[in-house]
């Protein structure tokens, strides 16, 4: 995306949108590897890490971690002994297209309608904030979703694995959701998780951010910061875009509507324009 004169000011305040280089290799996500056994379990194996170059480089790794597993040994006694992974998930963090959002007037949206500039549910008590960017945008991609059934009559919250939300009142990725934890919902209450799904498919891959980077999807409390990169890191980035807005300038606003531009992600060290999420084997 070219720098333009009107977007000096990105500069002045060190917003990096025109001077990280565009070259950098490979897809932004997480990647997490797995032992599968023969009677069709799979373990997770602990080998967490935020790969920078793709899919390929997650397959890569996954095949070359060591985890430790705590089980009994030939004799019977209790060791930790090593494991090692033979199966990858790599994963990009967001939500699909069908989840939803009120707008300050009420209106009920998906997720494949919400603009930048739209201000949204963002918390209990009516509290609303402003969509000021995308980190991501993509209407077409299709991914995997961890499906997060609970007690409150909405629909279940579809968002990936490494997406924070709020679990019995702390900040905690999807893939930390357990039955029996509970969930903030728009009105303040809590709500109990009765059913967690890891593997459902949907299409779009949105991550919109508020000013305050929370946000109300399908009526819960939950982030859009990741563990795809450190929360610090992404908030600090983040931050010349929100002054920015809040002084009335047009970031890459207008380019997220019309559908000109589809993600910021790439632009945070690291990251790169083309994107893929997937499960295979190292095998």
């Amino acid at each position: 995306m070219p720098c333009r004169q009107g977007r000096a000011a990105v500069v002045v305040v060190g917003l990096a949108l025109c001077v990280l280089p565009r070259s950098v290799t490979g897809s932004y996500g997480t990647c997490a590897c797995y032992k599968d056994n023969a009677n069709g379990t799979s373990v997770d194996c602990g080998c967490y890490n935020v790969d920078l170059s793709g899919e390929s480089a997650c397959a890569a790794s996954c095949l070359n971690c060591v985890c430790l597993k705590d089980e009994p040994d030939a004799t019977g006694i209790r060791r930790i002994q090593p494991c090692e992974c033979n199966s990858y998930r790599y994963e990009l963090d967001c939500f699909p297209a069908s989840a939803t959002l009120q707008l300050k007037n009420g209106t009920r949206i998906r997720m494949e309608e919400l603009r930048v500039g739209h201000s949204i549910q963002a918390g209990p008590g009516g509290k609303h904030d402003d969509v000021h960017v995308f980190t991501h945008r993509q209407e077409s991609t299709v991914a995997m979703f961890t499906a997060i059934h609970h007690s409150h009559p909405q629909s279940p919250l579809l968002m990936t694995a490494g997406h924070y939300l709020y679990v019995n009142g702390a900040l905690k990725t999807a893939r930390q959701v357990k039955v029996g934890d509970t969930l903030t919902t728009a009105a303040g209450t809590v709500t109990t998780v009765t059913k967690v799904d890891p593997a459902v498919q949907a299409r779009g891959l949105y991550n919109p951010h508020t000013l305050t980077n929370d946000l109300v999807v399908n009526g819960i409390v939950v982030s859009a910061l990741t563990d795809a990169v450190m929360p610090s890191l992404a908030h600090a980035f983040l931050w010349p875009a929100r002054v920015l807005y809040n002084m009335g300038f047009d970031v890459v606003g207008s380019a997220f509507n019309d559908g000109a531009f589809h993600s910021l992600a790439p632009y945070i060290p690291g990251g790169e324009q083309d994107y893929s999420a997937g499960v295979g084997t190292t095998q």
